[in-house]
């Protein structure tokens, strides 16, 4: 199995997309809160286009809300792909910390995983990860190159 490990913040939700929807006042599509940047979400698409076998798994804080919610919120609003899972949160725990950690908790606690990749806004990666990260620009989100970056790692 090939995962993606996807924040939302940053990656799906572009810094300049939330302000324009703030500015323009529109409202919540859904009580899950504000929209994701179309732009953002077709390059998503065009990942999963290009590695089918591709599943979700949200590294992103928005996991706190839970797997079935997160699925329920990618159905109602027709987002491509399936989520299969959340990252532990370890960053609620007595243990010091990353992002990265939690990814390769995940990583050690499943089996049959063939490749990965990171798509996030942060760099708090292990070492080891760095060559599978695609580190996206917040203002901007997901790109067309970091989807092509994406999809070469998936295929490695």
């Amino acid at each position: 199995m090939k995962v993606i490990f996807l924040d939302i913040d940053g990656v799906l939700a572009s810094l300049d997309y939330i302000r324009s929807l703030s500015l323009l006042k529109e409202p919540n599509p859904d009580s899950y809160g504000y929209s994701f940047d179309p732009r953002c979400v077709r390059n998503l698409q065009y990942i999963l286009n290009c590695v089918p076998d591709a599943r979700i798994v949200i590294s992103s804080s928005w996991k706190s809300m839970g797997v079935m919610n997160l699925a329920h919120m990618w159905h109602i609003r027709n987002l491509p792909g399936d989520i299969i899972g959340t990252t532990p949160d370890l960053l609620r725990t007595t243990i010091e910390s990353s992002r990265g950690m939690e990814i390769q908790k995940w990583l050690e606690d499943e089996d049959g995983i063939d490749s990965y990749v990171i798509i996030d806004d942060d760099g708090d990666m292990l070492g080891s990860q760095m060559e599978r990260f695609v580190r996206t620009d917040p203002m901007i989100g997901l790109t067309t190159a970091d989807s092509m970056k994406a999809v070469r790692i998936l295929n490695q």
